[in-house]
């Protein structure tokens, strides 16, 4: 059964919802403060120092009715204004200065103007990028269809980098569907999730994979490969004891090797919801080879899974 909570952000480093039902609960934290983030449905919050601030950056589901859409019939629809720009917009983006937690205040809201609801749920945000001149970038999926690139050093007035509006999509291809992106602020390399249109006709099974890219400089994002669990790829087959191929739910990667011999690990997620696999890759391998489109290699970087329970 599924529940519509209220939103609100809890800026003592969790998030903190209540419905009339339940009564909120605490331990060794106590509410500071809090936002409603003009009543927009959250899911990923991302939290930046930039300078001497710190900026939340939320990415919101689609626009959708209330309590989930399961709301009775006639129940009013859920709010769009920005009350900052006095316009209707669908949902995106919001940026928040929560340098006084207390006092959060609201400075943006980028929307996904799709007519279909717009949704940002996915956020990543690195400064001090290799080749990004110093700035500070967001990554964020566009709905289920593209990813987006924003220069956010002015976090109250973010600026379109590449960005599926201007026509420069920094991926290949149209997207269906995309899911949780891990970004190296360090080294600039990207592990975008989402699966083209044209997989498919390509051989590729259905759900989404890792589609790798340098994204050092933001303005010129360089694709590497695809990566994804041994049989989903074209031409792959079915493991051992499986049903399905599973799809990626997100990556996390350490980075390269650092001085005490930590890190060069990339840890991956298979299984939305079911058919669980978690990877470990070596990082190395990984990025060995640069071979775009045309990769064969879906067995070398590995270095170990777990397969789990098929319900898990």
């Amino acid at each position: 059964m599924k529940r519509f909570f209220p939103l609100c952000i809890s800026l003592a480093l969790a998030l903190g919802c209540s419905n009339k039902s339940t009564a909120p609960t605490s331990k060794n934290m106590k509410l500071v403060g809090t936002n409603d983030l003009q009543a927009r449905s959250a899911y990923q919050v991302l939290v930046q120092k930039q300078g001497t601030r710190y900026i939340a950056y939320v990415g919101h589901h689609t626009l959708a009715g209330p309590g989930e859409g399961l709301a009775p019939a006639g129940t009013a629809p859920l709010p769009r204004r920005n009350p900052i720009t006095g316009a209707d917009e669908e949902n995106g983006t919001s940026i928040v200065d929560v340098t006084d937690p207390a006092h959060p205040n609201y400075l943006a809201h980028i929307p996904v103007g799709d007519t279909l609801g717009g949704g940002a749920q996915m956020v990543r945000v690195c400064a001090n990028l290799p080749s990004g001149g110093g700035k500070v970038y967001m990554l964020r999926s566009y709905h289920s269809l593209a990813h987006e690139i924003w220069d956010v050093t002015d976090p109250s007035n973010p600026q379109g980098v590449r960005t599926v509006r201007d026509g420069n999509n920094p991926l290949v291809g149209q997207l269906v569907s995309t899911h949780k992106s891990w970004w190296e602020c360090d080294t600039g390399i990207a592990y975008i999730v989402g699966s083209r249109a044209s997989d498919g006709t390509a051989g590729w099974t259905a759900g989404h994979h890792v589609m790798i890219y340098n994204l050092s400089n933001p303005t010129n994002p360089v694709f590497i490969r695809d990566w994804a669990l041994d049989g989903q790829q074209p031409g792959g087959t079915v493991q051992p004891h499986f049903q399905n191929r599973p799809a990626i739910h997100g990556p996390i990667s350490t980075g390269p090797t650092k001085p005490d011999g930590t890190g060069n690990r990339v840890y991956l997620a298979y299984g939305v919801g079911e058919t669980g696999v978690m990877q470990i890759a070596d990082r190395t391998r990984l990025l060995a080879n640069s071979c775009g489109r045309t990769c064969t290699d879906y067995i070398t970087p590995e270095v170990g899974r777990w397969i789990m329970n098929p319900e898990n």
